[in-house]
């Protein structure tokens, strides 16, 4: 059972905090309560010089207009009761083709194993989409063509300090590279200073955009989720999962067509779900 934050839900219910403390994990909510990764442009030049990790991520550089589901389990108070009366954009994969459809969404009430004393009340919820394929994420406020769309291939989908990974979308090239550094936790290692950023070429011009930056990371890792273009304008568009906490996920939205000149995309929307 999850926790989840999206553009119609702004709090963390207490009882499911309470019980995540309990249990030894340290809550993230005060950390995303009201904020978001940096996605300020940033020269080729003075990219390592002017980006500093902030304590906190001010919301800068966003347009949080879409809403976003995954296809799982929720608590009674998460999601408005007409989720289901709502229109509905899911990302599909079929290996080796991704694609968007419109579909509805089936919301059952469930058993709250965290919220339900009694083993036979359903106070939680549990979220599927009509479409029978293997979802990456829901979305709801997009206006985008359905139908295939492309995908680039990743060599790696988790990119350390001092990586780079480069990828082609409709014949152009770009990278996503990493900085940090390496911090040696006793038999494992963690990573301090974290930056992913966003390289290439755009109205003639060379772009690096930061993407997201943290200060460290609790025994997780940005992943990228998915790299293509969803809203069909021949530029990258990003799935990331921007969580620096293994007990948190933090799918974030990032879409080309929001984005300025001297950038390549902008935040448009983000799930915040806890593991308990």
């Amino acid at each position: 059972m999850k926790k989840i934050r999206s553009s119609f839900i702004l709090l963390v219910g207490f009882v499911t905090l309470l019980s995540c403390n309990e249990s030894g994990i340290e809550s993230q909510a005060t950390v995303y309560e009201e904020i978001l990764p940096d996605t300020s442009f940033h020269t080729e030049e003075n990219y390592e010089a002017t980006v500093a990790p902030p304590a906190i991520y001010e919301l800068t550089d966003t347009n949080h207009y879409v809403s976003i589901l995954n296809e799982t389990t929720y608590h009674g108070d998460e999601i408005p009761e007409d989720v289901d009366q709502q229109s509905w954009i899911g990302l599909y994969v079929d290996k080796p083709h991704y694609f968007l459809e419109e579909i509805t969404v089936n919301a059952e009430r469930v058993n709250d194993p965290i919220v339900d004393e009694d083993a036979a009340a359903k106070t939680g919820w549990q979220i599927t989409g009509s479409h029978p394929g293997e979802s990456m994420v829901l979305m709801q406020g997009i206006e985008v063509e359905t139908g295939e769309i492309i995908h680039s291939r990743l060599s790696s989908h988790e990119i350390m300090p001092g990586d780079t990974v480069t990828f082609i979308l409709e014949g152009k090239s770009y990278a996503l590279f990493a900085s940090g550094n390496a911090v040696d936790m006793g038999g494992w290692f963690s990573c301090e200073n974290y930056k992913l950023f966003l390289r290439g070429e755009k109205n003639g011009k060379t772009i690096t955009q930061l993407l997201v930056a943290h200060e460290d990371f609790d025994d997780t890792m940005i992943q990228v989720i998915f790299a293509g273009d969803i809203d069909r304008d021949h530029f990258p568009d990003f799935l990331l999962d921007n969580a620096r906490h293994y007990n948190v996920s933090l799918p974030t939205l990032y879409l080309s067509s929001q984005a300025g000149d001297l950038q390549f995309v902008e935040i448009t929307g983000w799930l915040e779900s806890y593991g308990c």
